[in-house]
C-alpha cells in the first residue's frame, strides 16, 4: 500500500487544503520528523485543541501560532515539543529520545497537568493580523445529520437517543458521537445536491456506550465524513495499518501487551477491554490476520468469546477467514451464515473480506475442489448466495479509504449514490449543523 504525502485527516485534524485563499496566504508549514520513524503524531494549538494528525516524516499546513507536537508511545514516555509556525515559511520540529523534550508524560494524570498549563497560555502575537483556527459562524457550510441502524438486510430504523456534540477546527466539523446501543449504527450526513454519506459508528460495550469522533468536511461541492476511534492506541495502530506500516502497528500493540499485568489480572483486563471496547479490540485481530501471525488454532480462545458477541459481525468474518485459510470450509461457511441480518461489519476491511470469502466459498467446487469432508451442502451454498446478494448492494458505493464502513446513498438499506433533491426535513429526524447564524 502506497503512503500518502499528506497528513492523515482525523476527527480534529486539519487538511492541507485551507478554507479559503485568505487562509492559505497566511498559513505556514510545520515539518515534523521523529527518531525512530515513522511514528504517529498529533498537533495541538495553544488551547490544546488537536488540529492535525499524521505519520512522520510529514509536512502540515497550519495558521501562524504556537503549537505542541505530541508522539504517544506505548510503554515509553511521550515525545512532546513546542513549535512556532510563521506565515509563508517552513519550520521544522524533530522529536526523539535524545532531543530536549519540552514536556514528557506517560501517565494520563501528568498529561492532564500539561494540558492545564498550555490552556493558560495566551495566544502569541503574530507578524500580521491574528488568524483564528475557527471560521466565523456565518461562513460555515450547513449540513444535516441523523442516526439509523439496520435491523435487516433491507430494513433500517432510527436510533434514539444518540448524544453528540460539535466543535470546529478550520474547515472541519468534529462531532463527538455516543452510541447507546450494542450494535453498529450509522451516522447519515446530508446536504442538498450531494449524495448522503453514511458512516459506521462503533458499537457500545457491555456497560458503557461506544464513542468516537466523526469528522465532517463540507464545501459547496464537497461532503466527506470519516471516523476516528476514541481509543488512542487503536486509532494510531489503525492509521499505521491504513498506510501499510504493519511492523510499526505491531510494535505499538506488542508494547501494550508487554505492559499488561500477568496472570489472572491480565486475563481479566483482556476480557474487560474486549467487551467494553469492542472496536479497539478488533484492531490487533485485523493486524494478526494481515501479518499471518494469527491462525485458526492460536485464536481458538478469541473465537470462543465471539459466540458471546453475536452483534459483532467483524469477529465472525475474521474467524471465517482463518478457518478458510486452514481449508476448513464448512466451518468458515457456518461462521459467515451466523452473521445476523443487517449486521454489516464495522470496519471496511471486514466488509471487503466478507465479500471476498463469500465469492470463494460459492465458487469453491469450481475453483479448487475441497476434500470430500469439506464440501458444502447445497443448502449452505444457496444461503451463501442469498447473503451475497444482500451485502452486494453496498459494495458499489463503498469508500475503501475510510476506516469504518462508509458509503453513499440516502436509503441506508438500499444505497444508490444519487444526490439529494431537497433539504433534509426535521420531521424525518434530521438535525441541522450548524444552525442558522445568529442575527
Amino acid at each position: 500500500m502506497e503512503r500518502s504525502n499528506q497528513a492523515v485527516d482525523v476527527s480534529d485534524g486539519v487538511s492541507a487544503a485551507s478554507p479559503g485563499a485568505a487562509v492559505a496566504a497566511k498559513s505556514g508549514t510545520l515539518s515534523v520528523s521523529t527518531d525512530p520513524s515513522p511514528l504517529v503524531f498529533t498537533i495541538f494549538d495553544h488551547s490544546m485543541t488537536a488540529v492535525a494528525q499524521g505519520v512522520s516524516p510529514e509536512q502540515v499546513q497550519l495558521p501562524p501560532g504556537l503549537y505542541m507536537v505530541r508522539v504517544p508511545r506505548a510503554g515509553h514516555p511521550d515525545l512532546i515539543q513546542l513549535a512556532w509556525v510563521v506565515s509563508n515559511a517552513t519550520r521544522s520540529v524533530r522529536l526523539s529520545d535524545s532531543a530536549p523534550n519540552i514536556f514528557s508524560s506517560w501517565t494520563s494524570a501528568f498529561f492532564r497537568q500539561v494540558d492545564e498549563k498550555l490552556r493558560k497560555l495566551p495566544p502569541l502575537p503574530t507578524p500580521g493580523a491574528a488568524l483564528s483556527l475557527e471560521r466565523p459562524e456565518a461562513t460555515r457550510e450547513q449540513f444535516w445529520i441523523r442516526f439509523r441502524k439496520l435491523t435487516g438486510w433491507s430494513v433500517s430504523e432510527p436510533v434514539e437517543p444518540v448524544r453528540f456534540s460539535t466543535r470546529y477546527v478550520q474547515d472541519k466539523t468534529i462531532i463527538e458521537v455516543t452510541n447507546p446501543v450494542r450494535r453498529v449504527i450509522f451516522a447519515q450526513v446530508a446536504r442538498p445536491s450531494l449524495p448522503t454519506v453514511n458512516v459506521a459508528i462503533p458499537l457500545g460495550g457491555t456497560s458503557r456506550p461506544g464513542r468516537c469522533d466523526l469528522v465532517v468536511s463540507v464545501g459547496e461541492d464537497l461532503l466527506q465524513a470519516h471516523v476516528r476511534l476514541a481509543t488512542e492506541w487503536a486509532n494510531s495502530a489503525l492509521q499505521y495499518m491504513t498506510q501499510g506500516y504493519l511492523e510499526e502497528a505491531k510494535q505499538l500493540i506488542n508494547s501494550l501487551k508487554a505492559n499488561e499485568p500477568s496472570g489472572l489480572g491480565g486475563l481479566v483486563n483482556k476480557l474487560f477491554s474486549r467487551f467494553e471496547d469492542p472496536a479497539a479490540s478488533l484492531v490487533p485481530r485485523y493486524l494478526g490476520l494481515r501479518t499471518g501471525e494469527d491462525t485458526f488454532i492460536n485464536t481458538i480462545g478469541q473465537q470462543f468469546l465471539d459466540s458471546f458477541q453475536q452483534e459483532l459481525s467483524d469477529a465472525l468474518v475474521i474467524g471465517a477467514e482463518l478457518a478458510a485459510r486452514e481449508r476448513q470450509y464448512k466451518l468458515a461457511a457456518q461462521k459467515i451464515l451466523n452473521i445476523r441480518p443487517g449486521a454489516v461489519p464495522l470496519f471496511t476491511e471486514g466488509f471487503s473480506l466478507l465479500i471476498h470469502r463469500l465469492r470463494e466459498l460459492i465458487d469453491l467446487d469450481d475453483e479448487e475442489p475441497p476434500p470430500p469432508t469439506q464440501r458444502l451442502e447445497e443448502g449452505q451454498i444457496e444461503k451463501l448466495k442469498e447473503l451475497m446478494r444482500a451485502v452486494s448492494r453496498w459494495a458499489p458505493f463503498l469508500n475503501l479509504n475510510s476506516p469504518t464502513v462508509t458509503f453513499r446513498g440516502d436509503d441506508l438499506a438500499a444505497p444508490d449514490g444519487k444526490e439529494n433533491r431537497a433539504t433534509p426535513a426535521v420531521t424525518e429526524g434530521w438535525t441541522s449543523i450548524p444552525g442558522p447564524p445568529a442575527a
